[in-house]
């Protein structure tokens, strides 16, 4: 593995590149079995043992991966960052390399066209979102992953971050989410959608002091930023993978915000005590406590968002006739409303 070498600028298709790490007898592991699967953002090749990510030639709010240079950064980046929560599962950067004959190879000698990536491929049984879509959960493998998660947060220094900077930028948030959402291209109904950010922005107006304590108490942290049932690892000791990498600004929230996204997580895969039970350990041992109020206003929030990216879907040409993604967007719209529904109007 040559990850010290200098992104090129040799001009080789993404397609190309796909196409030829599609085929497992190119892999320097030699696997038996060898599976795709392509998200928003990457596309991840799985082999018996291990996983590589190759990043998609994207841009996505600020961020730009159409140069190798960026998509070069932005994979150390990655790496980097998820050290902090999965240190052994994170190998390191790995080439696609181009040989003087003009074939790819993966690692060893060659010029780089692109960067995959290489992680220790976790067994799919000991991932929190399989536990729960087969309810075979285990409440000592539960608890010791909500342990690591508390002890990462107290771990971790408060952000620098003050109360106007954090009102300002919710309130941005939502009224941006809100714009989108009102898309007569996706449909949705807008007097829900109305109902919905106008009560989210008189809850924070009117529960102004309980952001600025949370702020003061120092619970504005640098998180993992997308942690999501996929993401955590239920292995001894867990893991929690695939923090998000890109924009740092995006990852600075209330620790409260993200235990209610992987709450929310776990509600859509109609285990609502799961959730519950990750924000009571972290609440007994933080001696942390959170009010009821919050997590719904953050699950409401996030409810929202996870509906703008289920809807973003349908702007691609791959998925714009796919029903499904519509579908999902209406029962994130509906998990915001029951989550509404339950703040003191």
């Amino acid at each position: 593995m040559n990850s010290k070498a200098s992104p090129t600028s040799h001009s080789t298709t993404t397609e190309e590149v796909v196409n030829f790490l599609k085929i497992k007898e190119n892999y320097p592991d030699s696997p038996d079995e060898l599976e795709v699967i392509e998200t928003h953002m990457s596309w991840v090749f799985l082999t018996d043992n291990y996983a590589y990510k190759l990043k998609k030639q994207v841009i996505w709010n600020s961020l730009d991966l159409r140069l190798p240079e960026i998509r070069y950064r932005n994979c150390r980046d990655e790496i980097r960052l998820n050290k902090a929560m999965a240190e052994k599962v994170y190998i390191g950067l790995t080439p696609v390399n181009i040989l003087e004959t003009g074939k790819l190879k993966i690692g060893g000698k060659g010029k780089p066209v692109d960067w995959l990536i290489k992680m220790k491929r976790l067994p799919e049984d000991s991932m929190l979102d399989w536990a729960l879509k087969h309810r075979c959960l285990h409440f000592p493998d539960i608890r010791r992953a909500a342990v690591a998660l508390a002890e990462y947060y107290r771990r971790q220094p408060s952000a620098e971050w003050d109360y106007h900077r954090h009102q300002t930028y919710l309130a941005d948030e939502i009224l941006k989410v809100k714009k989108e959402l009102l898309s007569q291209e996706y449909g949705m109904p807008p007097d829900l959608i109305l109902y919905i950010t106008v009560t989210l922005l008189r809850f924070m107006k009117e529960n102004g002091e309980m952001f600025e304590q949370r702020i003061n108490s120092g619970k504005i942290i640098e998180a993992h930023g997308d942690l999501k049932p996929e993401h955590v690892c239920l292995s001894d000791p867990p893991v929690f993978i695939d923090c998000l990498e890109f924009e740092v600004t995006l990852k600075i929230m209330d620790i409260a915000e993200e235990l209610s996204y992987l709450a929310l997580g776990c509600e859509m895969l109609d285990s609502e005590p799961t959730g519950a039970y990750f924000i009571k350990i972290y609440k007994q041992l933080a001696n942390d406590k959170i009010p009821d109020t919050l997590i719904l206003f953050y699950k409401c929030k996030q409810a929202l968002f996870r509906a703008k990216f289920s809807l973003w879907h349908l702007k691609e040409e791959k998925y714009k006739n796919d029903p499904k993604w519509g579908k999902l967007g209406e029962k994130y719209l509906e998990m915001a409303r029951k989550f509404v529904e339950k703040l003191p109007y």
